[in-house]
């Protein structure tokens, strides 16, 4: 792919355009787009920054449909119009303007924590056996003669 070409197609991606209408502007091809991106690491940055553009492109437009909107039904275009536009600035830069993704809560197996129960139960109990100290003579006497 010539330099000029590529130029061509970075900017048919940064103004907004499907990928798709940006090869035929550059009139090159998928193929050659993708080989020209692995071969040049360089390409691959300004190709990455054109799509980040194009995003910005999208979700600025967005903004400007849902500002424009003066009436209900205006306003009901207006966020169908803004719903697409949020959509296709995700497509172009899912990093930044991507749905965000919640952490994920810590995993609890309930059958773990139950078959660790049912173990700890089935183990012997510990004991703790405790010696009284030795009583004296007197209170230990066990004759007939104490009573």
């Amino acid at each position: 792919m010539t330099e000029d070409t590529f130029n061509t197609l970075i900017e048919a991606v940064e103004s907004g355009v499907t990928l798709k209408r940006a090869i035929a502007t550059a009139k090159t091809s998928w193929r050659a787009l993708s080989l020209h991106l692995e071969r040049d690491a360089d390409a691959a940055s300004r190709y990455a920054r054109a799509r980040t553009v194009s995003a910005t492109f999208w979700a600025d437009r967005a903004v400007r449909e849902v500002e424009r909107a003066k009436t209900l039904p205006d306003a009901q275009i207006g966020k169908i119009r803004a719903d697409v536009y949020k959509w296709r600035a995700a497509m172009a830069d899912p990093d930044s303007w991507g749905a965000k993704r919640e952490q994920a809560a810590p995993a609890i197996s309930i059958g773990a924590l139950h078959l660790a129960a049912l173990t700890r139960m089935s183990e012997p109990p510990t004991v703790i056996a405790r010696i009284a100290p030795p009583a004296d003579d007197a209170s230990c006497d066990t004759s007939d003669d104490a009573a």
